[in-house]
């Protein structure tokens, strides 16, 4: 029995690296948004308006990938059967529609690089690099 379990845990490794790596963003993107009203203080409201815009993405881009990790670790514990993963409800979408990953939003993210703090700009990319990764996860899956 003790064999049958080594498989399933040593499978989850690469799952528990990434959910701890979204936690972390997400604690990160809280601090930042609780920080924030003092540096948008010198922006002008369309720059405010579009740093907002920015945080908005990294928190649906990770809560996106936080609703896949624990569906997958429910799959892992036994808690929901594997062919749920399968599903629409489960999926990430597929169609390049992550949050903020069309080409008119990263061209105007790498316009906006200037007045952008560096920890938001950090998240921006560090978000975006990890839904990748789970989107191929997912798609992987699914294949």
């Amino acid at each position: 029995m003790a064999d049958t379990d080594q498989p399933a845990a040593a499978s989850m490794l690469p799952l528990d690296s990434a959910y701890d790596e979204a936690m972390e963003m997400l604690l990160d993107a809280k601090d930042f948004a609780k920080s924030y009203r003092e540096l948008g203080s010198d922006l002008k409201p369309e720059q405010r308006l579009r740093l907002s815009h920015y945080t908005m993405q990294v928190t649906a881009r990770l809560t996106q990938i936080m609703a896949w990790l624990m569906a997958s670790k429910a799959v892992a514990a036994g808690e929901i059967p594997a062919e749920a993963l399968q599903s629409e409800e489960y999926a990430l979408p597929t169609d390049g529609a992550m949050p903020g990953g069309d080409a008119d939003t990263l061209e105007r993210e790498q316009a906006d690089r200037d007045f952008t703090p560096d920890r938001l700009a950090n998240l921006m990319d560090r978000s975006r690099a990890l839904y990748l990764r789970i989107s191929r996860l997912d798609q992987e899956m699914r294949a």
